[in-house]
């Protein structure tokens, strides 16, 4: 092995260690938050006050009142669809009634999407609204660099577009 490469492995240890750690202790004690830059633990644990702050931020007095699994599937992403309900304020600013969300909860999805998931995010949230595509509505994204963790909450393609 070249000392280039040992290197690299050695510079890249510290960084998985921490990773794991980081992992572990989500699964003992999972991040309950309402703060929608932080990256909840598992799209499956995602709480409405998660979702309120996340997708209510711009209709003052609109709240999500219930969420529920609509399906979904887990590989190099964990994507999960989730059905919305709404208060009233909610409801009357259109807000989706369905949205798709993909994260990384899992070490090995921390570990294979270390560099695409946050630049997905980003791609969403920064570089998706200035373009003229056929590609879903980013919602929201976070991304946690510590953790090697990111969220981006879609447009449910399979509601808007029967894709």
């Amino acid at each position: 092995m070249s000392l280039e490469r040992i290197r690299g492995v050695a510079g890249t240890a510290p960084t998985l260690a921490r990773v794991c750690l980081l992992a572990a202790l989500d699964r003992a004690r999972p991040l309950d938050t309402t703060d929608p830059a932080q990256v909840p633990y598992d799209p499956a644990a995602i709480s409405t006050a998660w979702l309120t702050a996340a997708l209510c931020a711009g209709v003052p007095g609109a709240r999500v009142t219930a969420a529920a699994p609509t399906g979904g599937s887990s590989g190099t992403t964990r994507r999960l669809g989730l059905g919305l309900s709404y208060n009233g304020t909610g409801r009357a600013a259109g807000l989706p009634a369905r949205v798709f969300t993909k994260s990384t909860p899992a070490l090995r999805q921390r570990i294979t999407q270390a560099i695409t998931g946050p630049v997905e995010a980003r791609f969403y949230t920064r570089l998706r609204p200035l373009l003229s595509i056929e590609a879903p509505v980013c919602f929201h994204g976070a991304v946690d660099a510590r953790r090697m963790t990111a969220i981006t909450v879609l447009e449910d393609l399979v509601e808007t577009k029967q894709a």
